[in-house]
């Protein structure tokens, strides 16, 4: 729901979600939305692609840093911190070529 509500917040209306078969549980939490999920076996390759990116750019950031072991409280706000700059940026066959996604959704700037 407060991804629903950022999203709303920057004039989007959501109708459609797509999501793996482990979000069936929070499906029925979802009112206005119809929630679509994949099979089993069934994979989304854009998502698969985005997981992969994201990955990578963790481990040059961790391949960087002087420790041998990454805390689990550093590993989370190392995702954020990755995927805060990836959408910082605009994307190559996005919306727009001058805003970032970050820009779009939550229509703030990054200075």
């Amino acid at each position: 729901k407060k991804i629903i509500q950022l999203y709303g917040r920057g004039g989007f209306v959501i109708r459609v979600i797509l999501m793996d078969m482990e979000f069936d549980k929070v499906a029925d939490l979802l009112d206005l939305v119809k929630c679509n999920t994949t099979a089993a076996v069934e994979h989304v390759a854009e998502i698969e692609r985005a997981h992969r990116t994201i990955k990578e750019r963790a481990r040059r950031v961790v391949a960087e840093l002087p420790f041998a072991c990454l805390p689990r409280v550093m590993t989370i706000h190392l995702v954020y911190f990755v995927l805060k700059w990836l959408n910082a940026v605009p994307a190559e066959k996005g919306i727009s070529d001058r805003l970032s996604p970050r820009e779009i959704v939550l229509r703030v700037g990054i200075d």
